[in-house]
This record gives C-alpha cells, sequence and structure tokens, in this order.
C-alpha cells in the first residue's frame, strides 16, 4: 500500500502537475485566465513595439522586398492602439497600403520577424496563431524550470517558483508579445541549468554547453539587445551553485565561468558580423558611435533632429530625453525597488487613473519627497497610489525575508545563488541607465529573470535534509 501511494504521489508531481502547469501557463499568458491585471492593460500592453513586426511582415507581403522589423508611417497620423489595429487589419488583407511609407527598424536584425515569417508563409497563420505559439514557448519555459528547481529545492519552491511566472502582472503582459519573444531571454538560463552540472565533470560536455550556449545568446542578440547584462548573469547562477555544492576548486568555477563568458562574446561578436552583412558597416558604426557617446547631448539632439532642426524638435528632446543622459545610475537602481505591481491583481483598472494623476504619481515614484505630487489627485486615483505604496513595502518585506534566511542557513552555495540573481537585474539598471530612466513601464520585468520566481522558491525550500530528501524520491 504504502509503495502505491508513493507511486501515484510520485505521478502527480512528475506529471499531472507539470502539465497543470502548461495549461494554466498558456491560459494565463494568452487569455489573462486569471486577470492578474485588466484586460484593456494586457491587450494594449507594448503596442509600439509589436507593430514592429506586424509590419514588418506587411510591409514584404505587400513588396516581395527583404524583410525588415520597423512600421508604416500611418503612426505620425494615428494613436498607437488606432495604428496598431491598422496593421493587423493590412495583415489580413482588409487594407491596402502599398502605397504607404515604410520606415525601417534597423537598432537589430529581428530574427523574430523571420520566425513569425515562416509561420506565417508556410502554415498560414493569423497574427493571433503567432501569439498563440509566443505565449505555448513561454509556457514551455516555465514547466522546464519545474523540474530542476523540484529536484534541488523540492516540490513546494518548485510550485512557488512557478506560481510567480504565472501569475506575475509583468510576465504576463509581456508573455506574447510577439516583438520581445520573452522565451528566447531564457534559452541561454535553461541550457546552463540543465548542462552546468555535468561541465564541471567533462570537457566534452563543457564544449557541448559552450556551442549551445553561443547559439542561444545568438537567438536573443538576433531578436534584441535589451536586457542581455541580466540574461548574462542569471546564465551563471547554476555554475556558481554546482561549483560549491561540488566544492570544487575556485579555479574550476573561474574555468567554466569562462565558457559562459566566451559564449556570450562570441555571440555578441557574431551577431555584429550578421548585422553588419545585412545592414552595412556604416549603419553598425553609427549605431555603436550613438551607444558609446550615448551622454553627449549635443550629439543626441543632433540626432534626434535631424529631418526637423527646428528649436522645437530640440526643446522636445532635452524635455522628454535629456534627463536620463545624467541620471544617476544609483537613484535609477533605486527607482527600481519602488516595485509597482508586484502582486497580482493590484495594477489601475482601464480608465481608474486619469492621465494628469498618472504624470503625478510617476514623479512621485522616482522622487518620492516631491509630496506636492501627491496632493489634489482626484480621490479614484488614490487607490492607485495606495496599492503602489503596498507593493512596494512587499518588495521590501520579500527581500528582508530572504536576506534573514540566507544569513540564518550560512549555505554559501544559496548565498551566491541569490545573491547573484539579486546583481543580475541591478547590471542592467546601472549599465543601461539611459535605458531604465526612460522604460520604468516596462523594466521591472527584469526581477523576474530571475531573482523574485527564484527568491519565493528559496523562502519555500525545507532546510532539512531529510525532508528534502523525502519529498524529492516521493
Amino acid at each position: 500500500m504504502l509503495n502505491r501511494a508513493n507511486l501515484e504521489h510520485k505521478t502527480f508531481q512528475l506529471m499531472i502537475i507539470p502539465c497543470l502547469l502548461l495549461l494554466f501557463s498558456f491560459l494565463s499568458y494568452q487569455e489573462n485566465l486569471f486577470r492578474v491585471i485588466s484586460d484593456p492593460s494586457f491587450n494594449r500592453f507594448q503596442y509600439a513595439s509589436e507593430i514592429l513586426v506586424i509590419d514588418g511582415l506587411n510591409y514584404t507581403k505587400n513588396t516581395g522586398k527583404d524583410l525588415s522589423l520597423g512600421h508604416y508611417e500611418r503612426l505620425k497620423k494615428t494613436i498607437y492602439p488606432d495604428s496598431y489595429l491598422l496593421a493587423k487589419k493590412s495583415f489580413n488583407g482588409k487594407l491596402n497600403e502599398k502605397e504607404t511609407k515604410f520606415d525601417p527598424y534597423t537598432s537589430q536584425i529581428g530574427l523574430q520577424l523571420y520566425f513569425y515569417s515562416f509561420l506565417s508563409n508556410n502554415i498560414n497563420m493569423s497574427i493571433q496563431n503567432l501569439k498563440q505559439i509566443t505565449s505555448l514557448l513561454m509556457s514551455f519555459v516555465v514547466l522546464l524550470f519545474y523540474f530542476p528547481i523540484k529536484k534541488e529545492f523540492g516540490f513546494l519552491s518548485a510550485i512557488g517558483f512557478s506560481v510567480i511566472f504565472i501569475f506575475s502582472p509583468w510576465v504576463v503582459t509581456f508573455s506574447n508579445n510577439l516583438y520581445w519573444a520573452m522565451f528566447t531571454w531564457f534559452i541561454p538560463i535553461l541550457i546552463t541549468f540543465y548542462l552546468s552540472h555535468s561541465a564541471f565533470k567533462s570537457s566534452k560536455r563543457l564544449l557541448i554547453m559552450s556551442c549551445l550556449l553561443i547559439i542561444s545568446f545568438l537567438i536573443k542578440f538576433l531578436c534584441g539587445y535589451e536586457y542581455i547584462t541580466t540574461i548574462a548573469i542569471t546564465s551563471c547562477l547554476p555554475i556558481f551553485y554546482w561549483g560549491f555544492k561540488t566544492k570544487v576548486t575556485n579555479v574550476k568555477i573561474i574555468y567554466v565561468l569562462s565558457s559562459v563568458i566566451f559564449s556570450f562574446l562570441a555571440a555578441f561578436i557574431i551577431s555584429l558580423v550578421l548585422y553588419s552583412s545585412v545592414y552595412g558597416s556604416s549603419n553598425l558604426e553609427k549605431i555603436v558611435t550613438k551607444r558609446v557617446l550615448y551622454s553627449d547631448i549635443q550629439k543626441q539632439i543632433n540626432d534626434y533632429c535631424k529631418d526637423n532642426k527646428t528649436q522645437d524638435c530640440k526643446d522636445e528632446f532635452i524635455k522628454d530625453y535629456a534627463p536620463s543622459l545624467n541620471a544617476n545610475p544609483i537613484k535609477v537602481v533605486a527607482t527600481y525597488f519602488k516595485f509597482r505591481s508586484f502582486l497580482p491583481w493590484s495594477g489601475p483598472q482601464d480608465g481608474e487613473v486619469i492621465s494628469a494623476d498618472k504624470i503625478k504619481i510617476k514623479k512621485w515614484i522616482k522622487q518620492p519627497y516631491l509630496y506636492e505630487n501627491i496632493i489634489n489627485l482626484e480621490k479614484q486615483s488614490y487607490k492607485y497610489m495606495l496599492e503602489t505604496v503596498l507593493n512596494m513595502i512587499l518588495f521590501l518585506i520579500f527581500n528582508i525575508l530572504i536576506c534573514r534566511k540566507a544569513m540564518k542557513s550560512q549555505d554559501k552555495k544559496d548565498i551566491i545563488l541569490i545573491a547573484t540573481a539579486f546583481l543580475a537585474p541591478i547590471s542592467w539598471y546601472a549599465l543601461a541607465k539611459g535605458h531604465s530612466y526612460l522604460h520604468t513601464h516596462i523594466n521591472y520585468i527584469l526581477w523576474y529573470i530571475l531573482y523574485v520566481p527564484l527568491g519565493m522558491a528559496y523562502l519555500l525550500k525545507n532546510d532539512s535534509p531529510c525532508v528534502n530528501r523525502t519529498v524529492n524520491q516521493a
């Protein structure tokens, strides 16, 4: 009877639970099943970025020319929601835009566009079908994390880790976006989660892991260079974990880590070579120069206003973008500790907060000592402000609990694992301070690569060896 009960329990953990995780992940990502964020916010998230993919598909369909991310210039005449609907109409053949000027987006090659073009042309998929595929691939990411987390931290930790991914408003809104292709962020991380242990034992396996990392990093770079420092550092987490758990020498740990760094750099160089072959070396040089001279305000103004050399254009740049060039990286990092929508169901419902109040609250989030930003709000806006404060406090408590457990356990491998996961998002906030200053509406997602889900798994981990052995063998 006991053996039968153990078998049923094992089947439940290894088959039924993973299937349920896959199902609930997909429905959450594709349909917002649990309504962790309002439907209007879910449906309209990052229109501006997804249009680059949809119009890229439209452009090739209309002209027969090579694929390119970009958008039609209807954007200058319509707001993003309307332009997004027009882009979908064009994709469905209900709108003729052959004569409309197309503005290419050349900051990256746009591998995701080639992937979706293949699916739409060869399998005749609609935009909705493409988003379903994207949601499904992200759901498999959650599933693939479940098994190594369960093996090392236990069943409850694996469930907690997965629940964070399924119920996070940030993950849910990003998950099916065609531009962001969120599943690509986690491919190199999953490779090290599954292969780093064996990489310490065999040079051949280390070589295999390195080759797969080059391919996976390259896939990410060709889809976009956003968040690459966070992804690279997070990919090192399992190496630290297994290095300290198996008590290999520090030299061996550094040796395996160097393979990740080499893979990252090799993939980065290959992506630049491929970019140069597609868009030309002069365009690559222009982008590199722009990034290197990012803090040069006059250079940025000249580039921003190259087609409109009026004082109004210069004033617009100084108002909207100049503060990001001189932003203090410490203050930028501090901004992201004031975590908005840390909890599900805590974001503003559509129409609940008027635009003027949103601006006041956002200014208060960045500079909380400016109390004049939160006085004289409309009554319905106070609910959002209070929820924002609650999320900040709970994120602080979350961090304190993790630190408390780490100091209490004194387990070196766990401490290094959590500390590195914590530093991974901060690397982007600090090193890409301009991007982080301007993109507070999206960059909270970095906490989920993988600090927040891993932190939850750590808090739920039972440190009793007897309990862990029983749970994992059940």
